[in-house]
This record gives C-alpha cells, sequence and structure tokens, in this order.
C-alpha cells in the first residue's frame, strides 16, 4: 500500500471550480465534471500536503472509499477493484496473508474516520472504528518497541532488523566459504566470538523468533478487527501470545 501526498491548492488557477473547506483546511475541489477530495492533511513547512482522490462528480461518500482504495493500492478500473476484493476475502477465509488484510481494514477505517472529520459523510466518528484504529496502532508500536524487538547475547540487549539479519547472514556465509571456522562480531563495544556453525543457529533462531512474533502482531490485529464494542477493543490484551526473548 502507497499513500502518496500532492500539494494541496491554494486556488483554482485558472478561476474555473470552487474550493470547499472545512475548519480551515481544503477538502474538496469541484472542477467540471471532476472532483478531488483531499484527506490525511499535514503541513511540511512549506506547503500543506494531502493524499489527493479523483473522482466524477457528484461527490459521494462511497466514491470517496472507492478511490482511497484505488489510490493507495493503484488500482485502475472497476475490474482490478473486483479482483482485489475477491482477493482479500480469500485470503481472510483461508487465514493467508492476515497482515496484508488487517492492514487493508485498518486503513480504510481511517479513510471512514477522515471523512466524519472533515464533513464528508457524516459528523460523527465511529467510536468503534475509532477505538480499533487506536489499538491497532498501539500494538503495531508494541511490535516495534523492545517488549518485542529484543534479545539478548552475552548478557547485552540488543536487536537487529531485518536488513541487519539478513547482511549479518552473508557475512557468515561470506566467512564460511572462506574456510574461516569462527567469525567475530563487535556490538555495544563488546567482541562477540563464535563458531560459524553457532552463528548460523543463532541466526535461524533469531529468524524463526522475529516470524513468530510478526504472527503473533497480525494475529492481534485481525481479532481486533473482529470485535463487535468499544468496551472488548480497549479491554483487548494485545501483548498476550509472544514468544520468550531469546537469550545467547
Amino acid at each position: 500500500m502507497i499513500i502518496n501526498k500532492v500539494i494541496v491548492p491554494t486556488s483554482t488557477g485558472d478561476g474555473q471550480g470552487r474550493l470547499n473547506y472545512h475548519d480551515g483546511k481544503l477538502v474538496s475541489y469541484e472542477h467540471g465534471s471532476v472532483v478531488n477530495v483531499y484527506l490525511f492533511h499535514e503541513n511540511d513547512g512549506e506547503n500543506v500536503r494531502a493524499m489527493e482522490l479523483t473522482m466524477d462528480a457528484p461527490m459521494t461518500y462511497e466514491k470517496c472509499l472507492n478511490a482511497a482504495e484505488m489510490s493507495a493500492y493503484g488500482l485502475v478500473t472497476t475490474m482490478d477493484v473486483a479482483s482485489f476484493a475477491a482477493s482479500l476475502a480469500r485470503k481472510q477465509r483461508v487465514g493467508e496473508d492476515v497482515g496484508e488484510v488487517a492492514e487493508h481494514d485498518a486503513f480504510m477505517a481511517s479513510v471512514k474516520i477522515e471523512l466524519a472529520r472533515i464533513g464528508i459523510g457524516g459528523s460523527v466518528i465511529d467510536e468503534l472504528e475509532a477505538a480499533k484504529r487506536q489499538k491497532i496502532t498501539d500494538i503495531e508500536s508494541y511490535n516495534n518497541s523492545p517488549s518485542v524487538n529484543e534479545f539478548t547475547i552475552g548478557g547485552l540487549p540488543m536487536w537487529l532488523t531485518f536488513d541487519e539479519r539478513t547482511r549479518l547472514h552473508s557475512a557468515v556465509n561470506a566467512k564460511a566459504a572462506k574456510g574461516d571456522e569462527t567469525m567475530t562480531k563487535n556490538w555495544g563495544g563488546a567482541d562477540f566470538s563464535f563458531s560459524i556453525d553457532q552463528w548460523k543457529v543463532m541466526l535461524y533462531t533469531l529468524e524463526d523468533y522475529a516470524y513468530e512474533c510478526q504472527n503473533t502482531t497480525d494475529r492481534h490485529k485481525t481479532s481486533v478487527l473482529h470485535l463487535q464494542t468499544v468496551q472488548a477493543v480497549e479491554d483487548y490484551d494485545f501483548t498476550a501470545g509472544y514468544p520468550a526473548k531469546l537469550a545467547f
């Protein structure tokens, strides 16, 4: 999913069309048979940028939702939309790529909330949708925190990102190809030396840990999206189920 933001226009340029504001933000630009809607405004210090949706006039709530999904997921035709929806439905049904399904549902929930905030499709934010969005944000923050992303080696706490693990794998393989029996890595000012086989076991174990942690995070997101009350969302414990941290 890619959210591209453009500079929000400050005038109609040729003098044609109509700019519509809500709480000081340009939320739509009507020109001829086309309407542009602007979501998720942010100020970069020089310009106001927002996600731009384009649709045929007249603007409707459903058109905004469809345009947001098409823009974020690179869908061009109605056939693309139907195929994408069918793919998501299949993945949800069989439990495949649940992270992608959860990401999509969370994004569409955020679009609905944003539309409500700028006065499109209703003036009241759906409390359940808002609660789910916040809980999913909390889940992602926890997933990226030392509460999950941490292991110890020689008692020293640290973490390796996917890219760092990949580079370390390459280094170990290079040492092995040279015929080296050991490798030394400096972390936090301390040198750690292990045999090549030990490094491989450690890295495979860490990769499996990271994989299972991500699975747990994705399951929590999916569970939250299926909750039916605000209280259930607020009470949901997303810290449960993670594997024990590794210690080498």
